[in-house]
């Protein structure tokens, strides 16, 4: 483990995005929902608020949390994928309907 005070072991939400495989924008939506713990600082160039997010907690985060999230994610009934038998029966009725 690095150090914790390290600058290097900081990542942003960008770095962060790419790092988990998500948009920056479902990033912050874990920041702004306490899901990704972070640290709130000041940017250097315009002194706004900038999300820096420790490697380590990402680790955690990609191994641990993102499996839950994804895993009880619910998908509608009409973008599931059908099973290939469903697929071949419907296309028997279909091939029975056009004669």
């Amino acid at each position: 483990m690095e150090n914790v005070f390290s600058p290097n072991s900081y990542v942003g939400v960008n770095e962060a995005s790419k790092y988990l495989g998500v948009s920056s924008l479902t990033v912050r939506k874990w920041i702004r929902g306490d899901q990704l713990k972070h640290l709130v600082v000041k940017s250097p160039k315009n002194k706004k608020d900038m999300y820096i997010i420790h490697k380590d907690e990402l680790k955690f985060f990609k191994e641990k949390i993102m499996p839950e999230i994804y895993g009880k994610r619910y998908v509608p009934k009409k973008y599931r994928r059908k099973s290939i038998v469903d697929r071949v029966k419907d296309f028997w009725e279909k091939l029975k309907n056009a004669f």
